[in-house]
């Protein structure tokens, strides 16, 4: 993911890569859609992420017809009125394309009994890397902590790195051993996990 700031949009490149059995579902979703009607696909996509208004530029795929072990697809947009002002400074929030943890599932407190992950999780591992570039005249005020979080046998990990004063990389991995069930007695353990990713996923970049 590319990022850079410009007035109170932000303008983004992403390029997402799926591997193994995860590209049977991108070929089934796209590859016997047009050219229009895959634009719109992702258009829609996209637009669900977001409460802000979203600009789609371009989409291009790869991968679609043949059986490669990868497939993916590049596309960018332009994200309306993502900058916030908190006195003189700017902030906006990084919104990872691939999700890892989400709450809306775990609603309940305690379980009587054990919950099957894979029913939830479709992936082994992820990797993100996201490039953010600060406005003409404009650096980095603050960089967000380091974060390695486990559980079991699963793990995130997310770095911040500035490189200058105007450009922040961000590494994020998350590991995860599908086929294992999570036990009642661990299950508020478990939930404490998502809940500490997602905080740290909500944080302002300044």
């Amino acid at each position: 993911i590319e990022m850079r700031p410009n007035g109170n949009d932000i303008n983004l490149k992403v390029r997402v890569v799926k591997t193994g059995g995860l590209t049977s579902a991108i070929r089934s979703e796209y590859k016997n859609l047009n050219k229009d009607d895959a634009f719109k696909r992702i258009k829609e996509m996209i637009a669900r992420m977001y409460q802000s208004n979203t600009q789609l530029e371009s989409v291009n795929f790869s991968g679609l017809h043949n059986l490669n072990d990868s497939a993916g697809y590049n596309f960018s947009y332009t994200l309306k009125d993502a900058i916030s002002e908190i006195g003189s400074m700017y902030a906006f929030k990084v919104n990872y394309h691939d999700i890892i943890a989400t709450l809306d599932k775990f609603t309940e407190e305690t379980r009587e009994y054990p919950f099957e992950y894979w029913n939830y999780e479709d992936a082994d591992e992820y990797e993100t890397d996201v490039v953010i570039y600060a406005p003409t005249g404009k650096t980095f005020v603050d960089l967000p902590n380091h974060e390695n979080i486990k559980f079991n046998w699963m793990e995130y990990q997310i770095n911040f790195k500035l490189e200058g004063s105007s450009k922040m990389v961000i590494k994020r991995k998350f590991s995860n051993d599908r086929p294992q069930q999570i036990s009642p007695v661990d299950y508020e353990s478990f939930k404490s996990f998502f809940e500490k990713i997602v905080k740290v996923e909500q944080k302002f970049i300044t």
